[in-house]
């Protein structure tokens, strides 16, 4: 399905389009490295790819992994030194720019993130549809992968906010990513509140989120938006009911 005529970039703008897209990119190499710290995939002491390995892995060019490795390491997560390559040296830093870094101890219930996300998200599905990239929805995919291979319930909550990220990144808008960013980051802070050391009925809720996950997904491949905010709507919904029974 082509883009709409008044979404094509003009002349004048290619070169504030290119910028937008290489920060949207390099953001997905930060929070794949985040995601990978959060899971325990990576830790204190670990020692990155080299940069021609990152632009192989996520398909980019150098100066996207560069701004990223450039991110990582203005928020102290990562170090570099010349010759010897990039290592992990505080999995839990951060900055104030960052949206985690405000969200901590907010007040807002998992019941009024959700009721957020249903207006967010939904608003989003036609601009998902018109904008996203072949590479947006491989992201996607490979986030439903990592729902699957959870094995806690940590691993699983981020790989799905992974995914839904992934989808509003799709729909290049980088004031709205960051919006969305920041409900994650209260989303997160919400729930990890509590521990999760436990494992029951993680499979029953993999299964579900991979059958409603599937179904967006399958709508934006399909380029069908209608259909697309129809499965957002019934996930978000079921999430809804979920939160108020007790």
């Amino acid at each position: 399905m082509k883009r709409s005529a008044k979404l094509r970039p003009q002349p004048e703008d290619a070169t504030l389009n290119i910028r937008a897209r290489s920060a949207r990119n390099a953001r997905v190499v930060v929070d794949d490295i985040l995601g990978s710290l959060a899971r325990g995939g990576l830790k204190a002491g670990d020692q990155l790819p080299n940069e021609r390995d990152l632009c192989s892995r996520y398909e980019m060019p150098r100066h996207t992994v560069r701004k990223a490795m450039d991110l990582l390491e203005r928020r102290g997560i990562i170090a570099r030194f010349v010759g010897r390559g990039s290592f992990i040296v505080n999995a839990a830093a951060g900055d104030a720019d960052t949206p985690q870094a405000g969200a901590a101890n907010l007040p807002w219930s998992l019941a009024e993130l959700t009721e957020a996300r249903l207006l967010f998200e939904l608003g989003l599905a036609q601009l998902m549809v018109e904008r996203a990239e072949p590479r947006d929805l491989e992201l996607a995919g490979e986030c439903l992968q990592a729902i699957g291979a959870a094995r806690d319930w940590r691993s699983f909550k981020e790989s799905k906010y992974a995914f839904h990220l992934a989808l509003v990144r799709a729909a290049g808008n980088g004031f709205l990513t960051h919006m969305f960013e920041l409900l994650i980051a209260c989303r997160r802070s919400n729930a990890w509140a509590r521990n999760l050391p436990f494992t029951d009925g993680l499979d029953l809720a993999k299964s579900v989120c991979l059958q409603e996950s599937k179904a967006v997904l399958d709508a934006l491949r399909q380029r069908d938006a209608a259909q697309a905010g129809a499965a957002l709507h019934k996930s978000l919904m079921r999430i809804m009911v979920s939160l108020s029974v007790d």
